[in-house]
């Protein structure tokens, strides 16, 4: 993988339809992590809640896109309502 560069990866899987390369735009400063404040090894071994949180957003995602035909806005609908981001209104 290293012919990626920063911000890239390459999607694919269940819910993506051919495997595709994604460039993510750069965070301003006040949106970056602070990682050095963060102990990683600690918080990992913790629960976060709801343990059932990420496998609810693998299952809408695979019944959405095991339905006929393009679904894509739709698609792109669960996932922002799956990261509490909002969503464009769907046409």
């Amino acid at each position: 993988m290293t012919a990626l560069g920063q911000r890239e990866v390459i999607a694919f899987g269940d819910s993506v339809t051919l495997p595709v390369c994604i460039k993510f735009d750069e965070l301003p400063k006040h949106c970056l992590p602070r990682s050095s404040t963060a102990c990683f090894s600690e918080k990992w071994q913790k629960s976060v809640g709801d343990a059932g949180f990420l496998e609810s957003i693998v299952d809408r995602w695979r019944n959405a896109s095991s339905a006929s035909g393009p679904k894509t806005a739709h698609q792109v609908a669960l996932f922002a309502e799956a990261v509490n981001l909002p969503a464009a209104p769907i046409s």
